[in-house]
This record gives structure tokens, C-alpha cells and sequence, in this order.
């Protein structure tokens, strides 16, 4: 994987010029445990090859540090834009890392393109750490946007899908495939808020491929390059990335935009073979998003069946993709009138009145296939208004059931909206199947979060029927340590399985 990869971003940098690393507890624990034995971690204030001050600590990788930093004038004032500089830790200043960063260097150089990010400059010389220049993008990663925004709608990943299209034509006719697409490398140019449409650039081509020149030999056959949660079935074969993997991995970041859930949520943790069998198994993806219209989730399931094919030479191209998405955002929205249906209390009566509204709509609506197999509507026949009536009905009742479950689901983890299947209380074995799975990984976590060490905290667990925690949140004590430890317990399997989805209340020794 791409050592240079941010592990996490500090957000108390998009708001202020004096972001605290101490604001992210897991940065600083990383910072804290790594920069000992790697090299010291630069402070805000400080001056980097004497020429940039840092404003603050971005992200903690593997193998450097990014920091926010700007130019300074002969005066010691800062001028020019803000910049982000990736710069290796001293341990890290040689061998495959600078040859990693150069070729990202010189792949940046070439790409001149609204929807990748703006590179400024690459400084390797002696007696200075090699770093990387690009401009800073104010608005985070798209996973920052998720955390602030919730889920995307179909459209709005859709949007963000053609940008992405964009950037990577741009790569591919140059011969460059990026082989690393995540929600973490997707950059967006300003804050963002709910309902609004981001602005992406594609960042870090620091294991990009590119064809017959640079990057080749740098990567070992047969060894995996990616992320595992967003990468094609053939990456865990150890074959070699092609353009189609990219335009797979794309396809993976716009369900994990739409659902917050990765098709293979374990990926990371799975030997390669296991992981790339659980990865076709769970082939083509299906969204189903109770905010969009039919039309819009069947549409999008099409294309993604096509992006996401197991065999790459029977995916679509980049171009074929982007033309997909166009098609759905040029298509008549027809999810208007079923959002505020859904969104409305239940039991009002606006949400009736919604029904019937949603009803003589629904009327001048029919479904076609266009040529591309995409959803469009169209209009109905009078003679189908009967049918069309019974099943606005039909949803007025699918609208009562989700409000029953909205009330007593875990619609949100840690503030991404996601659909799951209920959990329950007093299921048999849960409370011990999560105590066992809290023990199996409490060294491991412990590593992460070392100030968890020895609390006595009171967590509530959600635990998938096989056995995997859903997700799980610190009630006592009101601790970042402790939010870390059950942050970190997520994903986590207790190796036994359940007759269904439990959640309980844990009173446990961190």
C-alpha cells in the first residue's frame, strides 16, 4: 500500500491557521508513538527548509508527514497561498519512498487539470528531507465531506463520479493509472455543508503506475498495491493495475460515498485470497437508497454493474462511465416528490398528503430503458393510473414501516448515516460474543489508543449475526481515549456467529 497516504486528517485545520494536533486524538497518538524513532514532527510556527512556515499538522503517513504550511517573504512574513508539503521522515529520505515521491513529482507535473490536484514544486537536496508541493484544498478529503454532510444522494455521487472520470481520462491517454482511488485521495476545494455538491481533485499518485517509463520496477510483482476496501478483484491476485481498475475502485468510492459501507467492510484484515473471494461474491452491488427514486437507485446499479464487472476486459472504459453519469443527471428527477414523502414525520398528515400528491405525480411516469440501460421516466397511459395509485399506497405503507425502523435502527455511526439491518436486545451469547471479541483485540487497539489502557468503560455494541462488530460508542467515561478504544473496536470479529443482529451494553476493563 501507499506508504505516503494520509492515515488521518486533522479537521481543526480546515477551520483554523492554528490547528492543534491534539484535536484528532488518533493523529496525535500516532504522531506521539512514531516521531520519536522517525524524526522530529514539525510544530506550527516552524520554518521547513527555511523557507516555509508550518500552520499545522495534515496527515500522519507511513512513510512522511503533510503539513499546511506557506511561503515567507525576506521579512519573515507569509505571502502566497496556502500550500500542502509532504515531507519524508529522515528514516524515509532514500531508496523506493524518494523514487515514490519523485515519480508522484513528475506525474503531477504532467497532469495539468482542473480535477487533479495543483502541483508547485519538488525539493530534493542535501542535508534536507525530500517534500512535495501542491496546493492546499480547503474543504478536506471527501471522507471529511461525508463526516460533515452525511451520505451522498445518487445524483450527488454521481457528480463527483464525472470528475473523477474526468481526471483519470487525463491520466489514462497519458498512460498513467492511478491504481489507488479512495475517498481519502479525493480532495475538495472548499468547506462543504449538507446538499451541497463538492468540487473534487484527485491527490496522491505516489504508487500510479505509468506505462513504459516512470514507476516501473518500483513495485515488486505480484505483491498488492492498493487499498483493500476500494480495490479491483485483480489487485489481490498480484496482477497487474490497468486503467480498468481504476474505473472499478471509482466505482467502489461512490458506493462507500452513497452507503458509508465498503462492499468488503473487512477487506484490510483478510489474507488477499480471502479478501478478492469475498470482494465477487459480493458482485454486482446493489444500492438501494429509501431518499432517491427507483429510477435513480435502478440506474445506478446499472452503470455500476458495468464499472465493477470481475473481469476487467468486460468493464466499461472511463469515457463510457462519465457518459453514464451524465445521462443520470440529465435525466427529470422523479425522487422529489418520494423524498419528502419518506422525509415527512409519520403518521402526520403531510405525510399523507404527500402520498397523494406523490400519486397524481407518479401518473405522468413510466418507466423505459433508454439504449445505454439506463432508467428514464417517461409518460404513463391513463390506463395504467389504476395500478400507479395502488402503488403509491403500496409506498405509503414501505414510508410507515422506515419510520418504525428510523425510530429503533442504528441510522448513524459516528455521524455517517448508513442502512443495516435492526439490531436487538436479549439476543443469546451477544454480550459474551462482544466481551470475547473487545478481548481478542485489545492489544491491537491498545497500540492505536494507549491511553485506553486499564479504563473501566461502559460501551454500547451493535454486533453483526457473523459475529463482527457493527459499530460501538464509550456512554462512561466521557473520555477521548475511550472513544478511541470502541472507534477502533469496529470491524472487529468475535469468531463466533449470532441468530440475528444484537446490541447490548457492555460494562468492561479497556
Amino acid at each position: 500500500m501507499n506508504d505516503l497516504v494520509p492515515t488521518r486528517y486533522c479537521s481543526a485545520c480546515l477551520t483554523t491557521f492554528e490547528g492543534d494536533p491534539a484535536a484528532c486524538p488518533n493523529l496525535a497518538c500516532r504522531v506521539e508513538r512514531r516521531a520519536a524513532g522517525w524524526g522530529a514532527v514539525r510544530q506550527p510556527g516552524d520554518l521547513i527548509d527555511r523557507t516555509y512556515r508550518v500552520i499545522c499538522l495534515l496527515a500522519f503517513g507511513g512513510a512522511g508527514v503533510t503539513y499546511r504550511v506557506r511561503a515567507i517573504d525576506d521579512d519573515g512574513e507569509m505571502v502566497g497561498p496556502d500550500i500542502a508539503l509532504k515531507l519524508l521522515f529522515v528514516s524515509r529520505d532514500h531508496g523506493s519512498y524518494v523514487r515514490r515521491l519523485a515519480t508522484e513529482a513528475q506525474i503531477l507535473q504532467e497532469l495539468h487539470h482542473p480535477n487533479i490536484v495543483e502541483y508547485m514544486g519538488f525539493v530534493h537536496r542535501t542535508g534536507q528531507s525530500p517534500y512535495l508541493l501542491t496546493r492546499y484544498e480547503a474543504g478536506g478529503s471527501l471522507l471529511d465531506h461525508l463526516k460533515r454532510a452525511g451520505t451522498m444522494s445518487v445524483r450527488d455521487a454521481a457528480h463527483v463520479g464525472r470528475q473523477v472520470c474526468h481526471a483519470l481520462a487525463k491520466g489514462h491517454a497519458l498512460g498513467i493509472t492511478h491504481r489507488d482511488l479512495k475517498p481519502e485521495n479525493l480532495l475538495i476545494t472548499a468547506q462543504t455543508r449538507a446538499g451541497d455538491r463538492p468540487n473534487v481533485r484527485v491527490a496522491d499518485f505516489g504508487i500510479a503506475k505509468v506505462a513504459g517509463s516512470l514507476g516501473d520496477g518500483i513495485t515488486r510483482m505480484g505483491a498488492f498495491v492498493g487499498t483493500p476496501q476500494y480495490a479491483a478483484p485483480e489487485q489481490f491476485l498480484g496482477e497487474p493495475a490497468s486503467p480498468s481498475s481504476d474505473v472499478f475502485s471509482l466505482g467502489a468510492v461512490m458506493i462507500y460515498a452513497m452507503t458509508a459501507r465498503p462492499l468488503v467492510p473487512d477487506a484490510a484484515r483478510m489474507d488477499p485470497a480471502d479478501a478478492h473471494r469475498a470482494l465477487v461474491e459480493a458482485l454486482p452491488p446493489s444500492i438501494l437508497r429509501p431518499s432517491d427514486s427507483a429510477e435513480d437507485c435502478a440506474a445506478i446499479n446499472a452503470i455500476l454493474e458495468r464499472a465493477m464487472a470481475p473481469d476487467p476486459a468486460r468493464r466499461c472504459s472511463v469515457e463510457a462511465l462519465d457518459a453514464m453519469l451524465s445521462d443520470v443527471l440529465a435525466a427529470p428527477s422523479g425522487g422529489d416528490a418520494k423524498a419528502a414523502a419518506v422525509g415527512t414525520p409519520v403518521g402526520s398528515a403531510a405525510a399523507f398528503a404527500s402520498a397523494a400528491a406523490l400519486t397524481t405525480h407518479a401518473d405522468a411516469l413510466t418507466e423505459m430503458k433508454s439504449s445505454s440501460g439506463i432508467v428514464v421516466p417517461a409518460d404513463r397511459s391513463a390506463a395504467n393510473r389504476s395500478r400507479l395509485q395502488w402503488a403509491a399506497a403500496a409506498m405509503l405503507a414501505a414510508a410507515l414501516v422506515l419510520g418504525v425502523a428510523w425510530r429503533w435502527a442504528p441510522w448513524a455511526i459516528d455521524g455517517l448515516p448508513v442502512i443495516a439491518p435492526a439490531a436487538h436486545e436479549g439476543v443469546p451469547g451477544a454480550s459474551a460474543a462482544m466481551e470475547r471479541a473487545v478481548r481478542v483485540a485489545r492489544r491491537d487497539i491498545r497500540s492505536e489508543c494507549p491511553d485506553s489502557k486499564g479504563i473501566n468503560a461502559t460501551l454500547v455494541v451493535v454486533m453483526n449475526a457473523d459475529g463482527t462488530v457493527r459499530w460501538a460508542r464509550a456512554l462512561a467515561p466521557d473520555r477521548a481515549a475511550a472513544a478511541c478504544f470502541a472507534g477502533a473496536l469496529r470491524g472487529r470479529s468475535s469468531g463466533v456467529t449470532l441468530e440475528r443482529p444484537a446490541k447490548a451494553k457492555l460494562r468492561i476493563r479497556l
